[in-house]
């Protein structure tokens, strides 16, 4: 076999390797992103039910309620779809997209969870309307979501996002990260990693940026989603 060839093979067995990676964070990460929301639905419909069995609901708030509900689980269809293009390398759903719009839209929807897991504090810090990246908006507000979640259920009361030019920071209080990485295979909540880390890492590079986190010198955890210099 000639030098051409053997280089042809290894570069299609690289390709299938990480096509096959990357299916492997999707199926698993959609196990550990849909837990959350499908946790909550379960908790929400358990209490309409036993609200309409015990008064009369307005009809007014049951609409609201149900129409709450069922844009919780829009939501999670979607996310299917889009992890599984994701793992197909299907890019049909990048365009362009503000970094504020996603800071404000993962902290919309983390704020109820961070009230119930830990009565954390989310605030929204600097913006910059001018930094746009090219990504999936779901899938990023997802990967920005994990995080968030991740630092409140790692111990975190008050968690701020940051937007500038290069991308989007997250600063908390928690426990930090205590020198480990996502690529170094740790999954304790203590350190708020794992596969939700690992497909944050996949889908900011996916959208041409790279992921960093650490401690910070005050105490803390830092994590960056950089797109930029």
């Amino acid at each position: 076999m000639g030098l051409a060839q053997r280089t042809a093979r290894g570069y299609h067995r690289g390709v299938q390797d990480q096509r096959i990676i990357r299916m492997g964070l999707a199926g698993l990460g959609l196990a550990h992103e849909l837990n959350s929301p499908l946790t909550a639905t379960a908790l929400a419909l358990e209490l309409l039910i036993e609200r309409i069995g015990a008064e009369a609901v307005p009809p007014a708030e049951l609409t609201a309620e149900l129409g709450r509900i069922l844009a919780n689980v829009q939501r999670m269809t979607a996310l299917v779809r889009h992890l599984r293009a994701f793992a197909r390398g299907d890019r049909s759903a990048v365009g362009p997209v503000a970094l504020d719009t996603v800071a404000d839209a993962a902290l919309r929807l983390a704020r109820p969870a961070a009230e119930v897991l830990g009565e954390a504090t989310l605030e929204r810090g600097d913006a910059d309307p001018a930094a746009i990246v090219q990504a999936d908006p779901l899938l990023l507000e997802q990967a920005l979501l994990c995080v968030l979640v991740n630092a409140v259920e790692a111990g975190a009361s008050a968690v701020r996002v940051d937007v500038h030019a290069a991308g989007i920071e997250v600063l908390d209080d928690g426990p930090g990260f205590q020198g480990h990485t996502p690529a170094a295979g740790h999954s304790t909540k203590a350190t708020g990693l794992g596969i939700g880390l690992s497909l944050v890492r996949a889908i900011t590079e996916d959208a041409g940026g790279r992921l960093e986190v650490g401690d910070r010198p005050t105490g803390g955890g830092s994590t960056r989603l950089i797109f930029g210099a």
